[in-house]
């Protein structure tokens, strides 16, 4: 159990999950944030009916369906980013 490992044997390696430098990782990193804040901020802008009302009646319209996947990518964008940042 404690010898050597047989011939046959399959080996692991290191292996780097990205060659971005330290400062591209904290670039990708910080372009996630200000998606997520972004999103939270148009949420909160959708939120009110005035402006609800406005993008209705204007050909922004779609903007109120569009919004849960606009939510949806946003978290996956940051899931992204989150490992491959070697940070978490």
């Amino acid at each position: 159990m404690g010898g050597p490992p047989a011939k046959d044997a399959a080996l692991e390696r290191r292996w780097n999950f990205t060659n971005a430098s330290e400062g591209q990782r904290l670039g990708a990193i910080a372009l996630g944030v200000a998606n997520c804040v972004g999103v939270l901020y148009l949420g909160s802008l959708l939120a009110q009916p005035g402006v609800s009302q406005m993008l209705a009646q204007s050909s922004l319209g779609f903007m109120n369906n569009l919004f849960p996947f606009l939510q949806v990518s946003s978290v996956l964008v940051e899931c992204n980013y989150a490992p491959s940042s070697g940070l978490f």
